[in-house]
């Protein structure tokens, strides 16, 4: 492969040679262009801005207790529900079996004073007995009754415990840190790990005052990343802020965006183009129009049977055009295709016009 584009380069080369040996020009480059367009757009305003988490916990204990097992590392998916960490509950599965068999035989007591009470009230009804018997079996059986239930709350005390001993994800998210290791003693509120939902990212970014009444705050936020690959995501404006900053004068402006595929991280910069009321008119290139030479941008004009080399700086993106400015003017043809190895004044010939 090597060697066949060796001997294409050779052939060009040399019939170039043949040209200049002849006094002619050399053959036109086939190239395909697109037209310049002009259009009026919202201004954008770009700021960097900081990715965090939508919800970040620190997830702790509600029960003290020995860890038996560990069921997370930094780094892993979990999901609502899940388990973190299981407590040793021999104590506790003690305590409540004790508390369960104490409730039964509340139950069962009370059930015999109950059947009492109401042999009273029938003897009482006879007159067999007298009011003061009567009193006191209903104070007795009324008294069982809230042991009764005093025991049974015991019971679901105990069973809450146990269930909490199984230190559980709050919400799906990925565990970032791990506080805990197998056989040591958590007391009630000590942290297990600290857990980041990343479904969905809030970006804070510090506005300039000056541009507080320029924000459009029900447009959509272009945001890029390294971590994008090229491929910017719109962000909703949450919040802005009336609070500025008595040294640097900026306003915090909130933004979330979509964060389902896990490409941007907590903590990482993001650049953002803030959309601003204020509209303008912009020239408008398809981004292949763009040729890169160093850190400066450049594209190449058609004109008369030849291309112009034109250095630009280019702005905001626009659907799959870039704007640009420059000594560009709309309707010109640049070219699109073709446009890697051209030079200044070389002759192009336009194989097609791209829309």
């Amino acid at each position: 492969m090597k060697r066949t584009i060796s001997m294409s380069i050779l052939l060009m080369l040399a019939s170039m040679a043949t040209y200049a040996q002849r006094g002619g020009a050399p053959p036109a480059s086939p190239v395909s262009v697109a037209t310049v367009t002009q259009e009026t757009v919202a201004s954008r305003l770009q700021l960097v801005g900081t990715a965090m988490a939508k919800h970040r916990s620190l997830v702790a204990t509600e029960v003290e207790g020995i860890v038996d097992a560990r069921h997370f590392d930094a780094g892993q998916a979990v999901n609502k529900g899940d388990a973190l960490v299981t407590l040793r509950g021999d104590q506790l599965r003690i305590r409540r079996a004790a508390a369960e068999a104490e409730h039964a035989n509340l139950v069962s007591l009370h059930a015999d004073r109950k059947a009492a009470l109401e042999r009273s009230r029938v003897l009482f009804s006879k007159g067999h007995v007298s009011e003061e018997v009567l009193q006191g079996d209903a104070f007795t059986e009324a008294a069982l009754q809230h042991r009764v239930t005093s025991a049974a709350a015991e019971v679901q005390r105990l069973d809450d415990l146990l269930q909490k001993t199984a230190v559980a994800v709050p919400f799906d998210g990925v565990m970032t840190r791990v506080h805990v290791e197998a056989g040591e003693w958590l007391a009630v509120g000590d942290a297990v790990g600290e857990l980041l939902d990343l479904s969905r990212i809030e970006i804070v970014v510090d506005l300039p005052e000056n541009h507080v009444r320029e924000v459009d705050v029900d447009a959509k936020v272009v945001v890029s990343a390294e971590t994008l690959a090229g491929q910017p995501r719109e962000a909703r404006i949450l919040a802005l802020i009336p609070d500025s900053d008595e040294e640097t004068h900026m306003v915090p402006l909130r933004m979330e965006v979509d964060n389902a595929d896990g490409a941007l991280v907590a903590g990482m910069f993001v650049t953002t183009l803030v959309p601003l009321i204020a509209r303008r008119d912009v020239r408008l290139v398809p981004k292949d129009a763009i040729v890169s030479r160093g850190e400066a941008s450049l594209l190449f004009v058609v004109e008369e049977g030849r291309c112009r080399e034109l250095y630009v700086e280019t702005g905001m993106a626009v659907r799959d055009r870039v704007a640009v400015n420059g000594d560009i003017r709309e309707g010109q043809q640049v070219v699109v295709r073709g446009n890697e190895r051209l030079r200044d004044g070389q002759p192009v010939a336009i194989d097609q016009v791209i829309e």
